[in-house]
């Protein structure tokens, strides 16, 4: 009884620490399954991470023809950022900004003025017509058409603007007009010439497409002219030149006529007019000269004779124009005895 009361303690001792080493070994089991799993999410998550630098880096990084291109960029000086060109007070696109630019680094000189809207310039060495785009003067040298008013006006200013002078063209669309004259816009320094001139009362605004580009200013300016009365929108051109008002007889054939220049002032002409008879001396016919037969020499002179005694109107003239017998023309009027010779 003794011995089994001994022995039954030390049976349950070993169970206790089998189960104390089973759970031991369990826990290191868990923790062993745990860091694998973390480890391996780190290598993945390294991984990944490694993948998207390389990635990065491929983009980032540039290729042969970028570098170049970055080494031209670097050698060229900095673009400065420039205001849009306004010409005549219009803003222009880049297209026709790069055209500007380009027309402002050429000058041209103006060699002859022909009228208000067409000019003559100096082009690589050869004399150019050239009509200025958008506006229409007044009439001066047109072959079908009369002078018309403020022509000449126009004319001088034109050649107070730009004649002798250095130009800047500027073209639209169109290269030349059908006669073959260039069309352009042209500027001295800062002054937009066509826009003057239709601004100040020289010029109508005229445009024809497809040249059309700075319509819309130039009608402004034409308006502004005709508010203001300038130029041949005054009072300049309120009547017609060469209008005959009044016509008198001066002379013979002679008439004064008077007639009104544009600005109703007058003026007076001298000009032939047949139906003015006043003064001219009318001239008498003169009379046949009958023309004598000619002499016989069967008649002998003798002034002693009288008409009756002679036997025709032959030997009458032979007493007076042959033999001088002036006495048988008493008359003087070179006819000799009237009763034989008719016509005295």
């Amino acid at each position: 009884m003794t011995e089994e009361k001994t022995k039954q303690p030390k049976k349950k001792w070993y169970k206790t620490w089998w189960g104390i080493g089973g759970i031991i070994l369990g826990f290191f089991i868990l923790v062993g399954i745990v860091g694998s799993g973390d480890l391996e999410e780190n290598q993945g998550s390294k991984t990944q991470t490694d993948q998207q630098k390389e990635e990065v880096a491929e983009v980032v990084q540039p290729t042969e023809d970028q570098k170049v291109e970055e080494e031209d960029q670097k050698s060229q000086p900095e673009e400065i950022e420039t205001q849009p060109i306004v010409l005549g007070g219009t803003e222009t696109n880049e297209t026709d900004r790069e055209q500007v630019e380009v027309s402002q680094e050429i000058l041209y000189k103006v060699v002859e003025v022909v009228d208000g809207d067409t000019i003559k310039v100096e082009i690589n060495g050869e004399t150019k017509s050239l009509r200025l785009i958008g506006i229409d003067t007044p009439e001066k040298n047109h072959p079908s058409k009369p002078v018309e008013c403020f022509s000449q006006e126009a004319s001088d200013k034109t050649t107070e603007l730009v004649n002798g002078k250095e130009v800047k063209l500027e073209k639209d669309v169109s290269e030349t007009d059908k006669y073959g004259r260039l069309l352009r816009y042209i500027y001295v320094g800062d002054i937009f010439i066509n826009d003057y001139l239709v601004r100040q009362g020289y010029a109508q605004a005229s445009s024809y497409p497809p040249d059309v580009k700075y319509q819309d200013q130039l009608t402004g300016a034409e308006r502004e002219a005709r508010e203001n009365n300038r130029g041949l929108w005054g009072n300049v051109c309120a009547c017609e030149r060469g209008k005959e008002i009044n016509r008198e007889c001066i002379g013979c054939n002679l008439v004064r006529v008077t007639k009104t220049n544009w600005n109703c002032s007058t003026y007076t002409e001298e000009i032939t007019d047949t139906s003015c008879t006043g003064g001219c001396q009318v001239a008498l016919e003169p009379k046949p000269t009958p023309t004598p037969p000619p002499p016989s020499p069967s008649y002998t002179c003798d002034c002693s004779k009288t008409c009756s005694q002679m036997s025709s109107c032959e030997e009458a003239y032979y007493q007076l124009n042959t033999c001088g017998c002036s006495v048988r023309d008493g008359d003087n009027d070179g006819v000799p005895c009237e009763s034989l010779c008719p016509g005295g």
